[in-house]
């Protein structure tokens, strides 16, 4: 089971990856996963979004606690639209024309 450690709530979504293979799950909606292995105690990699990832010794049940990793969420692109004089745009634009679609000609008529 996987757990947030700031709010003890389950994580959902988390990815659950046994190191060196391609084995991999992600948890369920109470934070439960389930993997396949050959091996006894396989080291589990535990990621997610916005946390701390771990590396673990898989053991059945187990209980792992993620941490909110700050430093990843402090990160945030935000893009708009602006008007900017093209001689001080150095980025890349392309424009996006609206297509008249069957169904708005229809809806005139």
């Amino acid at each position: 089971m996987v757990i947030g450690a700031a709010d003890n709530e389950p994580v959902i979504g988390a990815t659950v990856t046994v190191v060196g293979t391609k084995i991999a799950t992600v948890t369920d909606i109470d934070g439960k996963f389930s993997l396949s292995v050959n091996e006894s105690n396989p080291k589990v990699t535990i990621s997610y979004i916005g946390m701390v990832a771990q590396t673990l010794k898989g053991t059945t049940n187990m209980k792992v606690l993620l941490k909110s990793d700050a430093q990843v969420l402090s990160d945030v692109v935000v893009t708009g639209l602006t008007k900017t004089d093209r001689r001080l745009f150095t980025g890349a634009t392309d424009k996006v024309r609206r297509i008249e679609s069957t169904f708005e000609r229809s809806c005139r008529h």
